[in-house]
Parts: structure tokens; C-alpha cells; sequence
């Protein structure tokens, strides 16, 4: 029973085996040490933190701190409402990434509204080049991320081959999308300094009206453009 802990930072957590772990006391979380992982894995496991309000990565070189659920697992983030990754300290290579990976395998992120890294840039191991990295969420081989509220995303590159509800995002800047599954973008009017690469048909953006600095790659599949009103800076790849 860990329901007494009110303080985890700098705190790896790993849960398997189909266990439950509830950690109601924890309000926020700091990373205080290098990367931070939590992570669950295998059909039954959970990762409940019904009270936390504030995620915080730390401020060197490299510092990552990153959420999987994976085969099955779940972690639940129900009162996360906003996160940023911050430009103080050492922030090349930097980022705060949520990966769900295989069928039922599920971040609760359902009130989140904004998701902003301010040095962001590329995809990868920023680490290595000392460069800039974006934050992350990340669906695949039929996970979810659980939204429903996210309004404003910067510095992300959301990959989508799962559940993620993308029907309220409003702007992305800065950042990367990589979809592999149909979607409906409802909301998105603003893409700025962002690359799209659409994998698959059925992708649609119906009141996008400003798509800048950046690049589209449509690999050959159909997309309808016709919203569009500012393309500048906008490198165009139409194939197929």
C-alpha cells in the first residue's frame, strides 16, 4: 500500500503483473534526477494518480521524463490539465512524452488542454547532438491516449497509429504529426513551423485555413487542402 506517499520525484515507477498502484496523496511531481520512466505494463496493471496537477521535467542536458503504458497496462492522469516543458537551464534535448502501445493499452490525459515545449525541434535523441527535441504523445498498434480537452499544442509530435481524440486541438506550432490512421482534425485551424507526413486516407481538416513555415508530405494519399487560405514558407510533397 503506497496510498501514503506525498512525495515521488525523481521516482521511477514500473508496474506489471496486473497489479494496481494508487498514489492519491501525489500533487506533483519534479524531475529531480537525469530521466524519469513510469511505466506499465500487461493487461490489469494501473497507474493511478487521481489528484496530481503538475508535471515538471528538470533542467539539464537530456532530461526526459516519459509515460508508457504498454500490452495492456494503463496509467490514469485524469487532472493533468496543463504541461510545459520550460525554456530555463539546459533545455537541448529535453522533452515529456506519453506512449500508448498495443490494444488496451491507456493514458488518461482527458482534461488536458495545452501541451507546450518552448525548445523544441526534432525527433529523436536530442541528447546526442545536444539539439532540440520534441515532447511527444504518442499512439501505437492500437493504444489510447484518452484527450477530449486539448485545445493548443507546442512542440509536440504526435504520432497517431491508436486512439487519440484530436477533434478540439485548435493550433499546433512548432511541432510534427505522423498519422497512420483516418482522423478528423474538426477544430485545427493553425498549423505553423509544423511538418505533417499522412501514411493513409481519410485524414481530414476541414476548417484549416493557415498551414506555415513547415512541410506536407501526402505519400500518395488524397487530402482535402481546399480550407486553406496562407501556405507561406510551406514546402509542399504531393505524390501518387
Amino acid at each position: 500500500d503506497l496510498s501514503t506517499l506525498t512525495n515521488i520525484n525523481g521516482r521511477d515507477l514500473y508496474v506489471s503483473g496486473g497489479i494496481q498502484v494508487d498514489l492519491p496523496q501525489i500533487t506533483e511531481v519534479v524531475n529531480t534526477d537525469g530521466d524519469m520512466l513510469w511505466q506499465t505494463s500487461g493487461v490489469g496493471s494501473v497507474l493511478s494518480l487521481p489528484n496530481l496537477t503538475s508535471i515538471q521535467n528538470g533542467t539539464e542536458l537530456g532530461q526526459d521524463f516519459r509515460f508508457k503504458a504498454l500490452d495492456g497496462g494503463r496509467i490514469q492522469l485524469p487532472q493533468i490539465e496543463h504541461i510545459v516543458e520550460p525554456l530555463r537551464g539546459n533545455s537541448n534535448g529535453r522533452s515529456i512524452a506519453f506512449e500508448a502501445r498495443g490494444p488496451g493499452s491507456t493514458i488518461d490525459l482527458s482534461l488536458l488542454s495545452s501541451f507546450e515545449d518552448l525548445h523544441a525541434g526534432g525527433l529523436g535523441d536530442g541528447y546526442q547532438d545536444k539539439s532540440p527535441q520534441y515532447s511527444e504523445l504518442v499512439v501505437a498498434d492500437g493504444g489510447t491516449i484518452q484527450l477530449g480537452q486539448l485545445r493548443s499544442a507546442r512542440g509536440v509530435a504526435i504520432s497517431l497509429d491508436g486512439t487519440l481524440d484530436v477533434s478540439t486541438l485548435e493550433e499546433l506550432v512548432d511541432g510534427h504529426l505522423n498519422i497512420h490512421t483516418a482522423v478528423a482534425f474538426s477544430r485545427l485551424s493553425t498549423i505553423d513551423g509544423s511538418d505533417l507526413d499522412l501514411h493513409v486516407a481519410g485524414v481530414t481538416l476541414p476548417v484549416l485555413t493557415t498551414a506555415t513555415n513547415g512541410w506536407l508530405k501526402t505519400n500518395g494519399n488524397a487530402v482535402d487542402l481546399s480550407t486553406l487560405t496562407n501556405i507561406n514558407g510551406r514546402d509542399l510533397y504531393v505524390s501518387g
